[in-house]
């Protein structure tokens, strides 16, 4: 099975899952911890870093870290098919979980459930909160263009729809959230970008010239700008009126990214900065002048193996990537961006790996799927 690896919010602990079950390191501390688990296809860390909320094949479950036991949240609620994504509410007190056609929320507290919807459009693949927790969004497109891609914004109280927008049948809906949750920006066909006014869901804009191939969207943290990456390069739109501030496509500081078989990127606090990543290189972009300020490699030495499969910029001073390998690498960012160039990770730890060896359990596959 692949590794599943999540981050906590502000980037101080890794959760990463195999079939050994789930090894989570706090990367401030040092501190590690194993929890015995198998098929497990999501992670996702609650705010305050005190719970994991993970998915299997046929079910829902919460972790607490501090005594490292766990609940299913309902084993009534039966999945048609493996759930595809799980998520938190900004304050920690529900939890979201959606199937290919299903979506439920529970009290993150007592695993009552509150809502469950059945028969959705298929092929969900992505859930968000807003940030205030009033709405949830699912995204669901259909590989095999047999129905139509859907975004669909539920009133969490109620779980009745406040936006419905269906897009053509090989369609790949893509959405993210503005920081302060006034707006929506979704990519309903990885070209256009569409941002709406939540509440209203009027369009504040729909870009005239396409992105092509987007795979990921993010706002930047000030809420100014949205970054799109995928096949076709990196792009940085104005959010208020979508006019493209930044483009990059081609050259050599991307290409590795674009014959990535995935494609990362995040912000820095400050706005200023983008960090993408193809399979073995994270590049830092200027966003106010679409200039490269680095490349920086993944040393091919100490045991380096896989590809990049998450990245994370919690801090001004600290970018973490991670491999498939389970392996973290940590680049401690100086003061000055010029100082970048030729910067090498300042941690080459394999968390994974060292929790195995430490509770006494066998290497994992982590082969890709």
């Amino acid at each position: 099975m692949s590794m599943c690896v999540a981050w906590s919010a502000d980037g101080h602990a890794i959760a990463c899952a195999d079939s050994s079950g789930i090894c989570i390191h706090d990367i401030t501390t040092g501190n590690s911890l194993h929890l015995p688990s198998t098929d497990l296809r999501n992670l996702a860390w609650s705010p305050d870093r005190t719970r994991l909320a993970t998915t299997t094949r046929h079910s829902a479950m919460i972790h607490d870290i501090g005594t490292a036991s766990f609940a299913v949240l309902d084993t009534a609620f039966a999945w048609r098919l493996a759930p595809t994504t799980v998520c938190w509410e900004q304050d920690g007190n529900r939890i979201a979980a959606s199937n290919h056609d299903s979506l439920a929320v529970w009290d993150a507290h007592d695993r009552h459930k509150i809502i469950q919807i059945d028969d959705l459009q298929p092929g969900a693949h992505e859930l968000a909160w807003s940030p205030d927790g009033s709405y949830l969004v699912r995204a669901a497109s259909d590989w095999w263009g047999r129905s139509p891609a859907e975004v669909v914004v539920f009133d969490a109280r109620t779980g009745q729809p406040a936006l419905t927008r269906s897009f053509g049948r090989l369609g790949h809906a893509i959405v993210a959230w503005s920081p302060t949750g006034d707006r929506l920006a979704l990519s309903p066909d990885r070209r256009t970008i569409i941002t709406l006014q939540t509440g209203t869901w009027n369009e504040v804009f729909a870009n005239g010239e396409p992105t092509p191939h987007t795979e990921q969207l993010a706002w930047s943290p000030n809420g100014r700008s949205i970054a799109a990456v995928g096949k076709a390069g990196v792009y940085i739109r104005n959010a208020e009126d979508g006019s493209i501030r930044m483009r990059c496509i081609g050259g050599n500081d991307i290409d590795g990214m674009l014959f990535s078989a995935r494609r990362l990127l995040s912000w820095s606090p400050c706005s200023t900065y983008l960090a993408t990543a193809g399979s073995h290189t994270v590049t830092i972009w200027d966003a106010e002048t679409g200039l490269s300020c680095a490349a920086l490699d993944i040393p091919r030495r100490h045991g380096m193996r896989g590809v990049i499969v998450a990245l994370q910029w919690p801090t001004s001073q600290s970018l973490h990537a991670t491999l498939d390998g389970g392996q973290l690498l940590t680049w401690h960012m100086p003061e000055s961006i010029d100082s970048i160039i030729g910067l090498l990770p300042n941690t080459l730890a394999s968390p994974a790996d060292d929790i195995r060896s430490r509770f006494g359990l066998s290497a994992a596959s982590t082969s890709r799927s």
